[in-house]
């Protein structure tokens, strides 16, 4: 009887012990388990190392002119351009992409100009693991990604005609390149071009990351074809506010067949000088809207900005295992 007290009192005595142990492990495990929507990373421009569904609604906008040798910052001409973009997740890694560029130049005294650029058609990839290993919201993530892109010869001839030959005052193609010098491709006449891109980027808590590099060929559609090298760069840093994200870039083009150029072939340089752009985006669930501002060092162009864009956000599967990263997503 002394024997089976003893055993009844051990288990009294041990039963907090035992209840807090098992609501540890049921603590841990709904941990394990929980899950949540992850702010996209939508570097501006860039690829999307997360591939999934969006859609981008584009303007670019600028009061700066050219002509000649002379260019003034503020004028009474604007030049701009409209891109319609969409994205379709094919799975986890993944995504189909379109783009539809349009350019408009509306020089002081001259008649406006509007031209259907090069439409973009490709293929993307990107995956973001966690280096750490509870895969905190805000622990360290690598992303890398790649694109193929293909831009169809789809340009428009300008209507009207320019009293000054095709100068960046009254030539939309040349106007619009300035606009965006990260993908001049969009808006090179009678070409056939395609764009391989190599992304990767580095997250930690609020601060956010991403480079990205492409080669671009393209072959003229005359008789006598030239191949053009053009190789685009663009750096990207971001911090994650609650509901909005600041960032800044630099963005520049390199045209590394100029070398080509000659009397006999007196094609236009596709280099463009380096232009900072500053802007902010918001996030509101599936709407994250963003706002540019954007100065190009040599030409001393100012271009505003308006990105109205929507994703899907991927849900987050944490766990505390090390070794199961395959319910890991992003």
């Amino acid at each position: 009887m002394r024997a089976n007290s003893s055993a009844l009192l051990a288990l009294l005595l041990a039963a907090p012990a035992i209840a807090h142990a098992e609501n540890d492990e049921t603590f841990e495990r709904n941990r394990a388990q929980q899950s949540y929507k992850r702010t996209p990373d939508m570097p501006l421009g860039l690829i999307d190392p997360t591939p999934r569904s969006r859609f981008h609604l584009t303007t670019r906008i600028s009061p700066s002119t050219s002509l000649g040798n002379r260019s003034e910052t503020f004028s009474d001409s604007y030049s701009s351009s409209l891109e319609i973009q969409t994205a379709l997740a094919l799975n986890d890694y993944l995504a189909l992409h379109a783009l539809l560029p349009l350019a408009l130049n509306m020089p002081d005294a001259l008649p406006d100009f509007l031209v259907l650029g090069n439409i973009r058609l490709g293929l993307l990839g990107g995956t973001t693991f966690s280096l750490d290993r509870k895969n905190a919201i805000d622990g360290p993530r690598i992303h890398l990604g790649g694109a193929l892109d293909i831009y169809l010869p789809t340009q428009t001839d300008p209507d009207g005609e320019c009293p000054f030959g095709r100068s960046a005052y009254c030539d939309p193609y040349r106007a619009a390149r300035s606009l965006r010098p990260l993908e001049q491709e969009l808006f090179v006449e009678d070409v056939f071009s395609f764009r391989t891109r190599l992304h990767a980027g580095f997250s930690y808590e609020l601060f956010t990351i991403h480079g990205e590099l492409g080669l671009a060929p393209m072959f003229t559609l005359e008789s006598d074809s030239q191949t053009i090298l053009l190789m685009d760069l663009a750096l990207q840093a971001s911090v994650k506010l609650p509901h909005v994200e600041p960032f800044l870039g630099v963005t520049t083009s390199q045209d590394l067949s100029s070398a080509d150029r000659s009397l006999l072939n007196p094609r236009p340089d596709y280099t463009s000088s380096a232009q900072l752009n500053l802007g902010i985006r918001a996030h509101f669930d599936s709407l994250n809207p963003a706002l540019l501002v954007a100065y190009n060092i040599d030409s001393e162009m100012i271009i505003f900005g308006l990105d109205i864009a929507a994703a899907a956000r991927k849900t987050v599967e944490s766990s505390l295992d090390a070794g199961n990263r395959s319910n890991i997503r992003f």
